[in-house]
């Protein structure tokens, strides 16, 4: 027999995720993106988008739970930013070049020129730059012992006394 136990049981092989269907990517997609027929292209909710993607609505309540659904979501999510973020240089612009209040030309400016200056020295998205980072603080750290306040305890050597070992008492079938 062995006298190690196995580090891991022998379990079946891990069950793949279901790839979502496409009537599910479309409703996932309605509910970003919106109706392509709606011009304000308005979000929409699970049940609305369901129904225009044809799933029934108990079934993408049930696919909103899955991981893989929930990771499409985010990816969608993040695509719909992109897009919307896509055009602000081009309203700030506009509002550079035809508003009326000053203040909010002169914030656009800033602005602009931030948006250069951040595209100029940014890093790569997940880059480490190399280097140490030190942090030099004013202050003494908050759990700083100060050595005038510590306190000598006195050494005590501990010498058990000459007791006899307690008996242990047997059951009656194990006689000696």
């Amino acid at each position: 027999m062995p006298t190690i136990a196995p580090l891991r049981s022998s379990g079946g092989i891990p069950k793949r995720l279901r790839p979502v269907p496409p009537n599910v990517r479309a409703a996932v997609r309605f509910m970003v993106f919106g109706s392509s027929n709606d011009e304000s292209r308005t979000s929409l909710g699970f049940i609305q988008a369901a129904n225009l993607a044809g799933v029934k609505p108990d079934q993408m309540r049930r696919w909103l739970d899955k991981p893989q659904v929930r990771s499409l979501i985010a990816t969608e999510r993040k695509r719909f930013r992109t897009a919307i973020c896509a055009g602000n240089e081009g309203a700030l612009l506009e509002i550079r070049d035809k508003s009326k209040n000053d203040m909010a030309r002169i914030a656009s400016i800033r602005l602009l020129s931030e948006i250069e200056q951040s595209e100029e020295t940014s890093t790569p998205l997940g880059a480490t730059t190399p280097g140490v980072t030190i942090i030099i603080s004013g202050s003494p750290a908050p759990n700083a012992i100060d050595p005038s306040e510590t306190i000598a305890v006195p050494y005590r050597s501990y010498e058990p006394a000459d007791e006899e070992e307690p008996q242990i008492a047997l059951d009656p079938i194990f006689k000696p």
